[in-house]
């Protein structure tokens, strides 16, 4: 049996982590559940890099519509996995199509193939499959599961698209800036310099800078390096905090929760609506959100649903989720169509966050065009005022 290095928090919030044996990573989930660990991250101890290949969403997505469109047509799963790998080109997922080829050949299902591959396809879709399998219903829910990835992928691009231009302005930024202080500002020095202007304490401090960087810049590069490193590795230690943070940003932050309150709700009704428990489906979307800090705290919901209270009174006080999908689930609830409504509501906050994330976008394009003529603005007043000095001169 495996070992599963396991990090987690406790009911308490206390962080938590160590080994654990198990059969399989859901084995591993489940075993720590019963001593209420809430999992945030496992990981099978000495497994190759090669079998820790985590399928992209596109490639999730097309998986399970060949999947689900093979299996309405009759074909088998051995014979449709098979297709896959006769079609693919792609090394790395040759690679797991083989695999998963030789382990169905060997009489498993394709769930209990999906998790003994050592990685590539994540737990939401195992259990989505297992739920699938139990119901009869494998094609249908694969189907589901491709348009879920397919709007997963989307939302990805958008976000990306959405961020170049900042990041383009961000990147000339950097460059005017160099730019100006190891080609322009030394030259402009050295004119002012022989022309006896006197300096303010604006220039002289540029000026200063720039000579800095022309004679140490090895010194420079290593600083700069080291605290993007430094500032990474805070990010990385102190993650609860930093996603605490993003949260909590003015006008930023609001927005933000419904993005992840987004992906909550978008996952829960995939979930839910498929056959999957209330609790596992709970525990599995907490996953998908994308801020450790809201996630550490379904430990405590699930810890609520397993001691009967309902999902809207568990759900309701977590810091994070966004109080109108509180509301609605109530409402589910009460009307006991919980599942139409986790539908209705997951696509309504898909649109929300569609709008939230254009609405963050456009908070920081102008935030980058501010800060890049603070810094260039400074540049030029300082070399100004002596310029300024020396026509006043002549």
């Amino acid at each position: 049996m495996p070992n599963y290095s396991y990090k987690g928090k406790r009911l308490d919030n206390k962080a938590v982590k160590g080994t654990i044996s198990a059969t399989s990573p859901n084995d591993c989930y489940t075993k720590l559940r019963e001593q209420d660990i809430f999992a945030l991250t496992v990981r099978e101890v000495g497994a190759k890099k090669a079998d820790l290949y985590r399928l992209k969403t596109m490639e999730l997505a097309d998986f399970c519509r060949q999947i689900g469109t093979m299996q309405s047509a009759g074909i088998t799963i051995i014979k449709a996995v098979e297709i896959l790998r006769d079609r693919t080109s792609k090394r790395s997922l040759l690679g797991v199509y083989n695999q998963l080829h030789a382990l169905i050949s060997q009489g498993n299902t394709i769930t209990a193939a999906m998790e003994q591959s050592n990685g590539p396809f994540p737990e939401l879709l195992i259990n989505m499959f297992k739920s699938g399998e139990a119901n009869g219903q494998l094609d249908e829910v694969a189907i589901k599961m491709a348009t879920y990835y397919e709007h997963e992928h989307h939302v990805n691009v958008k976000i990306r698209n959405a961020t170049a231009y900042p990041s383009v302005l961000a990147f000339i930024t950097v460059a005017i800036t160099i730019g100006l202080f190891t080609l322009v500002l030394p030259q402009m020095f050295t004119l002012i310099e022989n022309s006896g202007a006197e300096l303010s304490l604006l220039t002289v401090i540029i000026f200063g800078i720039s000579q800095f960087i022309l004679s140490y810049w090895p010194i420079c590069a290593i600083g700069v390096a080291a605290l993007v490193c430094l500032v990474l590795y805070f990010i990385h230690m102190r993650r609860m905090a930093f996603d605490h943070m993003k949260i909590t940003m003015p006008k930023i932050g609001r927005l933000l929760i419904i993005i992840y309150t987004s992906r909550f709700a978008r996952t829960m009704s995939s979930l839910y609506s498929s056959g999957v428990s209330m609790l596992d489906a709970v525990e599995m979307s907490a996953k998908t959100i994308g801020n450790k800090y809201i996630e550490a705290q379904f430990g405590e919901v699930a810890q609520k649903i397993r001691s009967g209270q309902p999902l809207s009174r568990s759900v309701d006080g977590a810091d994070g989720v966004d109080s109108k999908l509180v509301s609605s689930i109530y409402i589910g609830e009460e009307t006991g169509r919980l599942d139409q409504m986790l539908n209705a509501i997951s696509e309504e906050y898909d649109y929300e966050a569609s709008a939230a994330i254009d609405r963050i976008i456009s908070y920081l394009e102008p935030i980058m065009i501010i800060i890049m003529g603070l810094v260039i603005g400074t540049v030029i007043v300082a070399i100004m005022l002596p310029m300024m000095q020396m026509y006043t001169a002549f």
